[in-house]
């Protein structure tokens, strides 16, 4: 443990509106449950008659104040609340970060199986701060916070508690904490602060980075870990912005149980025009698995000219790719021919809009020997055509 933390930028913030009592949820992993949002009562402090509306601080500091009078001093409450519109909820995550601090000793906060236990390890991926806007005239609102580990594998689930903090520099503190399947609840908190989830299993890999960069059409994702244990490898997968299928489109074997620091690496070629999401499915040598997200998408562009791109393999057997790339929007024909000039086959007729395109030529119905294949593409008044050679070996 390191004795003070360096956050290098969130990976997620999101707001809630609170008008009231009630669950409240805009981040998937933590849920706020508020059980009380208004605060005490401003109040009416009376001296010898002078009569003033003040809120319960006020009175408080006026009574510790109060010189030696004759007279009788009456606080009265009204039915007013100090904040009876609410406020604003939000909650900040931070994937993937070093959570760092220390874990203080527990000697009371029990974890779902009734038992004190002192938890060895702070989880980088549920780490998160929670604050809000709507507190009562002392700083307090009453919930319940609750964590979801989803996916996550423990050995020993019953032990994992929430741990809490005032500040960045502090050690961590266990809270009384319950599960219900994959979801932790910790009750009656009062202030908000930092807070993640802790447990003694240590997780197969420690993420220290994953980024991604673009090459025309091409996503290269680069992550490193700082350590693994039992580590089979990595699912790459992917989805649209606003689909919910993810996509598996390859796979990257890690190196088992490692103390040291070591970088992989995976290109994701010819993609299509768009927006994606990318995230790896890390899994142990007993199956178990955990996700680590992508915090930014990925947004491949339109392509700034014609471009008809040399086949691939080639030579090929049977089976090749053809890569073409459409500024606008137009009318596409791609043909395939024979050393003689005469028409094989059609691989493209009709109306594409602008974007990159991969199409796959099986030939398997045809000989060995040299074939040519040509685009004519017209679109935005522009007219393309470019032939290219391709060798099928049998």
């Amino acid at each position: 443990w390191v004795d003070n933390v360096i956050v290098y930028g969130s990976s997620s913030i999101c707001n809630d509106a609170v008008t009231g009592p009630g669950l409240y949820n805009c981040n998937s992993k933590v849920s706020l449950n508020f059980t009380a949002t208004p605060g005490p009562a401003p109040v009416v402090i009376s001296q010898s008659g002078d009569r003033s509306s003040k809120n319960l601080k006020e009175v408080i500091n006026t009574l510790r104040t109060l010189p030696t009078v004759s007279g009788e001093v009456t606080v009265m409450p009204t039915s007013v609340t100090d904040n009876p519109t609410g406020g604003v909820a939000t909650v900040t995550e931070y994937d993937n970060n070093d959570p760092g601090q220390a874990i203080n000793v527990n000697t009371t906060a029990t974890s779902n199986d009734g038992l004190v236990h002192n938890p060895a390890n702070v989880y980088s991926d549920f780490w998160f701060t929670a604050t809000y806007t709507g507190n009562d005239y002392l700083g307090y609102a009453t919930y319940n916070i609750s964590i979801d580990y989803g996916s996550l594998f423990f050995t020993m689930p019953d032990q994992l508690y929430i741990v809490k903090r005032t500040d960045r520099t502090g050690n961590w503190t266990c809270l009384n904490t319950t599960r219900s399947g994959t979801v932790l609840t910790a009750v009656g908190l009062t202030d908000f602060s930092d807070f993640a989830l802790a447990g003694t299993d240590l997780l197969p890999v420690e993420l220290s980075s994953f980024v991604s960069t673009i090459n025309g059409r091409n996503v290269q994702l680069n992550w490193t870990t700082a350590a693994e244990t039992n580590n089979a490898g990595f699912d790459i997968e992917k989805k649209s912005t606003g689909s919910t299928n993810w996509l598996r489109i390859a796979n990257v074997t890690g190196h088992g149980t490692s103390a040291t620091q070591n970088s992989y690496s995976f290109t994701d070629r010819n993609v299509s025009s768009g927006q994606y999401n990318y995230r790896l499915k890390q899994i142990d040598l007993n199956g178990n698995f955990e996700y680590f997200n992508l915090t930014n998408e990925v947004n491949i562009g339109l392509p700034t000219k014609f471009d008809l791109s040399q086949n691939y393999p080639n030579p090929f057997n049977p089976s090749t790719k053809i890569n073409y790339d459409l500024p606008f929007d137009g009318k596409v024909s791609i043909t395939v021919f024979d050393m003689s000039g005469k028409e094989v086959t059609t691989l493209v007729n009709e109306t594409k809009t602008a974007g990159y395109y991969s199409i796959n030529f099986n030939a398997s119905n045809l000989s060995s020997g040299v074939y040519f294949y040509r685009i004519s593409a017209e679109a935005n008044g522009q007219n393309f055509i470019s032939t290219k050679k391709m060798m099928l070996v049998k």
